[in-house]
């Protein structure tokens, strides 16, 4: 028999939008993240309306169909723009850019860079600052 783990749950655990799921550490142990990264990867790479619980959660990018490119770019912020709007209000983030990238055929992957306003403040705004990314069929 072996000796139970002395660990405590995470504030909150990596989601990873490639595979779909909350990848574990060597340990076996799901991969910590601070919360506020979370509800941005949540808020960004899943798609409104799939979670029963929550019809709010996500962002509508993996709804969007590349209909004109010289408008996606303002189309994709918005987007993302919405679905960050509470983390911004709530000053838990600043987003630094939105870059749209574009060269891969009926594929768009988008990078949001933001910083982490809660991360601690002896930081500097270098190591506060994260990109997300999304990619999506167009």
């Amino acid at each position: 028999v072996s000796r139970p783990r002395n660990v405590s749950p995470p504030a909150a655990i990596l989601y990873d939008g490639a595979s779909r799921d909350f990848p574990l550490d060597a340990a076996g142990l799901p991969v910590e993240e601070h919360p506020t990264d979370q509800k941005v990867a949540l808020a960004l790479i899943v798609a409104q309306g799939t979670v029963a619980g929550s019809s709010t959660l996500g962002s509508k990018l993996r709804n969007k169909r590349l209909i004109n490119s010289e408008t996606i770019r303002t189309e994709v912020a918005y987007i993302v723009n919405t679905a960050l709007a509470s983390l911004v209000a709530a000053k838990e983030i600043v987003i630094v850019r939105i870059d749209v990238d574009l060269g891969a055929p009926d594929r768009v992957l988008v990078r949001v860079v933001y910083e982490n306003l809660l991360l601690n403040a002896s930081l500097s705004k270098a190591e506060r600052t994260r990109t997300q990314g999304v990619t999506f069929n167009g």
